[in-house]
Formats: C-alpha cells, sequence, structure tokens
C-alpha cells in the first residue's frame, strides 16, 4: 500500500479539496471586506454622534419652552462654553430643578449666535418667554476629527435646523452675505 504525502487540505481519497494557497487567499478577501465594513460603520458612528449631541441641545431647548409654559413663568437656556453644558434657568439665573445637559465627550460649544452676535466663549443666556418663545438663535458644535455642525432654532416654534456650513447659517438667520 502506497500513502500520499502532500493532499490538499480537506482532500479525500478521490483528490477533491483545496489548497493552502486557495485557503490563504480566502483569508485575505474576507478581512478585506471586513476591514471595508468597519471603515463604513465608522463614519456612520462619527456621524451618529454628532446628531446625538444636537438632539441633547434640542431635548434641553423643549424641556426649557415646556418649563415655561407650564408654570407661566420666563426662564432662560443658559449655555456653558466652556463645559459645554446647557442648562434650564429661572429668571435669577438659578437651575431650574434638574434640567441640564452635558455633550458627548470630545463635543464642545464653539459658538452661541442671536441676530447678528456671536459669542465665542463665556456663558450665554438666550431667554425664553412664559409662552415658550425664545429668539432665533444659533450654535455650533465641534467634535472630534474637527466635525462641525450648526444648529439653528427657529424661536417661536422652537423647529431645529442643523446645517454644515456658516453661509447657509446666514441665509436662515436672514443674514447679509460676508
Amino acid at each position: 500500500m502506497t500513502r500520499r504525502v502532500g493532499r490538499a487540505v480537506g482532500a479525500t481519497a478521490g483528490g477533491g479539496g483545496f489548497t493552502l494557497i486557495e485557503v490563504a487567499v480566502v483569508i485575505v478577501i474576507v478581512g478585506l471586506l471586513a476591514t471595508a465594513v468597519s471603515l463604513r460603520s465608522s463614519g456612520w458612528f462619527r456621524s451618529s454622534r454628532v446628531r446625538d449631541a444636537a438632539d441633547r441641545l434640542a431635548m434641553v431647548d423643549r424641556l426649557a419652552r415646556t418649563y415655561a409654559r407650564r408654570f407661566d413663568r420666563p426662564v432662560g437656556l443658559t449655555f456653558d462654553l466652556s463645559r459645554g453644558t446647557v442648562t434650564v434657568t429661572d429668571a435669577q439665573g438659578q437651575e431650574a430643578q434638574t434640567h441640564r445637559a452635558q455633550l458627548p465627550r470630545g463635543f464642545s460649544i464653539r459658538r452661541i449666535g442671536v441676530s447678528d452676535s456671536r459669542v465665542e466663549f463665556g456663558r450665554v443666556t438666550i431667554p425664553c418667554s412664559a409662552l415658550g418663545h425664545t429668539p432665533t438663535y444659533m450654535v455650533q458644535l465641534s467634535g472630534p476629527d474637527d466635525q462641525k455642525l450648526w444648529v439653528v432654532v427657529l424661536g417661536v416654534t422652537g423647529q431645529m435646523i442643523t446645517v454644515d456650513d456658516e453661509q447657509q447659517v446666514d441665509t436662515v438667520m436672514g443674514l447679509p452675505a460676508a
């Protein structure tokens, strides 16, 4: 009886099977596909984190408007640009219960704008009337990988619009082109 040496992986006496090179090629192809999928999903993950930061701002804005209408008293939305927080405050500037939001890690509030003025540091309070109305205002968020997003909040309705560039913000705000 003779014994064959060097048969292919998974080979049977009938000769069917895969060589080591064929198996290695399949492993490389699977690795390339896995890398492509992970790169695509990491871009999606980054954009979802920007959306999460904008959603947190929207939540605090809605809380402020609801709080003002419910208790029939004006409140403020206080943005602390150095800490990346947004807080609902009463007329004396004190925090109204626990209505506060912290931006996701790695995100900051770069600028706040109301009308034609823009602030880049410190604290800014946007007034909210007892009817739940604010002036139209804009917030520029900055995130990892130099991501930037403008969130424009339309005063009377509280509708939020997100835009990527400052010229679009100026258009929405009705400001003249620079």
